[in-house]
């Protein structure tokens, strides 16, 4: 009963003081129709970033030996991690084993990466991030992320590199002809243990990611043997050097002693050499390449949801059973770019909260000075028996009211724009634009997200701009505001 008066005296003071409500009810729409349509576009871009990453690039987890800071997934992480080497996980196949009988856990597969400088003889400039990669597992995990547009991908045991068409095209016009399937490359790329190394490639193929933008388009494959190279990741190996009898019978009379001991090297004997280095035996060796050396495991979730949770989770399987080895999500490993348009979600809901702020203070104005005009009428309510508690509902109903009222119309406006742009679509040719919306073209898609959001914020505004002019209203002194004109 107490409701069904209050809603009528509410409506009827609304109605006599039309141009005030409309003001307000005018704030409030705009407010709501902003806040679907912009919560519906950043999210569906950081939703559209988070797939392209995880579908393309990342995995939902990745894992690294421990110690690394930041995984050097795409072109554009942070700088720092450049002057950086990236250590091999240790003891990988029994950690392949360990991270994929994880629950939850559905692929994994390994990688290494780097940066290099491709020239063509010695001439010309292109420049690439590359991903040394197990064949089948990479294309077992990431299925549908390239369009091979000439040659072959790489297949277990190839040796050569499938080159992006963007870094083809630098290394083309730099050298000023063609180049493509066949030609040889040289890769030439840093080391923080070994200085500058390089490696003489084959490209074998030519390709383009389905949804990439800058820089991911410089991202090229190369086999895992020649991407060990050029990091450095080696190991020493024993070599039992075999001569054949006729080769033996050359050497004639000469063996090792002569050829290296005596006063003029002052050589240690060979048990002394290879205690020194650690060894219990003096059989030579070299540096060759640790074919079980891999910077990272991609790890692809059941749940991409639980990519946070799962990150956490194994850290702390990690740890219980000793393991020098650290799990990043995904978006630790997306570079930047990716970073940069999950922030951008953070600076719209700071920009709205501003805006929020400055609308209920306008709307708290407008309503202290209705207030003011009604004071006649709030103190004869008073001196006729109306408690404060009733006053206080009454404004409190006629606030909800006009934010219900024109928040829903807001809201069903902001629906109906979203709607339309997610069937035209948001394109746009800009590589900075195509980096913030995941791709050429944007969506938009309406979120049940963004309209409980608003709903929220609408209910939040309405309570909290209708608390001072009830102060006000409840301040008056019912005898004065009777003689009130």
């Amino acid at each position: 009963m107490h409701l069904t008066l209050l809603a009528k005296i509410a409506y009827r003071n609304l109605r006599e003081h039309r141009t005030k409500t409309l003001i307000i009810g005018s704030l409030i729409a705009v407010g709501m129709l902003v806040l679907v349509v912009g919560n519906s576009v950043i999210d569906t871009a950081t939703a559209g970033v988070r797939a392209n990453y995880t579908a393309n690039y990342t995995g939902h987890v990745i894992v690294a030996a421990g110690g690394v800071q930041l995984p050097m997934l795409t072109p554009d992480v942070n700088p720092e991690a450049y002057g950086r080497a990236t250590p091999a996980i240790p003891d990988f196949d029994s950690t392949m084993e360990f991270i994929a009988s994880r629950p939850g856990v559905r692929a994994v597969t390994p990688m290494i990466t780097g940066l290099a400088l491709t020239q063509a003889e010695g001439e010309g400039f292109g420049l690439m991030q590359f991903y040394g990669i197990d064949p089948d597992r990479y294309r077992a995990f990431f299925p549908d992320n390239v369009e091979l547009l000439a040659g072959e991908f790489l297949a277990t045991g190839d040796r050569g590199l499938v080159i992006s068409e963007r870094t083809l095209e630098m290394l083309a016009d730099s050298l000023n002809r063609e180049m493509g399937v066949g030609d040889r490359v040289l890769l030439t790329a840093p080391s923080e243990m070994h200085g500058l190394r390089i490696r003489e490639v084959e490209i074998v193929g030519v390709f383009r990611f389905r949804n990439a933008t800058m820089p991911l388009e410089f991202i090229s494959f190369l086999d895992a043997e020649s991407a060990r190279t050029l990091n450095g990741m080696t190991g020493l190996t024993d070599v039992e050097v075999l001569l054949t009898p006729t080769e033996r019978a050359g050497l004639g009379a000469v063996n090792e002693d002569d050829l290296f001991g005596g006063d003029l090297f002052d050589a240690p004997a060979a048990s002394e050499a290879g205690s020194r280095f650690g060894r219990d035996d003096a059989s030579p060796s070299v540096s060759g390449v640790d074919p079980d050396s891999w910077h990272y495991i991609l790890v692809r979730l059941d749940d991409e949801r639980q990519s946070s949770r799962a990150a956490e989770a194994l850290n702390r399987e990690f740890e219980a059973v000793g393991l020098d080895l650290i799990a990043f999500e995904w978006l630790e490993g997306a570079g930047q770019v990716a970073s940069l348009t999950f922030a951008l979600r953070t600076v719209f809901t700071v920009l709205v909260v501003l805006v929020a702020i400055v609308a209920v203070i306008i709307i708290m104005n407008t309503l202290v000075i209705s207030v003011t005009e009604r004071i006649a009428e709030v103190g004869t309510m008073r001196a006729i028996g109306a408690q404060k508690a009733f006053v206080r509902r009454m404004i409190v109903m006629e606030t909800l009211m006009i934010a219900g009222v024109f928040g829903a119309v807001g809201i069903a406006a902001g629906v109906a724009i979203t709607t339309l742009i997610g069937a035209v679509g948001i394109e746009s040719e800009n590589q900075i634009a195509q980096i913030f919306m995941g791709g050429p073209t944007l969506n938009p898609v309406v979120s049940l997200g963004s309209i409980l959001s608003s709903l929220a914020a609408v209910v939040v505004a309405g309570v909290t701009s209708s608390l001072y002019p009830v102060a006000v209203a409840l301040r008056i002194e019912p005898v004065a505001a009777m003689h009130a004109k």
